[in-house]
């Protein structure tokens, strides 16, 4: 999780929350939360953003970076 707040805190993941996303089989890519392969076996996650290269996750990746980014957003810093 560290590595993930550490990775939104520095702009290498985004801050802002996605446009869309898909799921499907691993592709072998590394996760740009995690630096670990997405392997056939698991999920993939793809984010695509307005302003933002398209990112990939694990399922479980994606799921701590949507959780940080919510903490972050004006809207939910505001008790929106």
């Amino acid at each position: 999780m560290d590595c993930i707040r550490n990775k939104v805190a520095s702009g290498l993941l985004p801050s802002q929350l996605p446009r869309k996303s898909w799921a499907g089989f691993g592709s072998g890519q590394l996760c740009d939360a995690c630096d670990e392969p997405i392997l056939a076996s698991e999920i993939e996650r793809e984010v695509d953003f307005e302003n933002y290269p398209t990112q990939r996750f694990h399922t479980t990746c994606e799921s701590i970076w949507r959780a940080l980014v919510g903490q972050t957003t004006p809207a939910a810093s505001e008790g929106a």
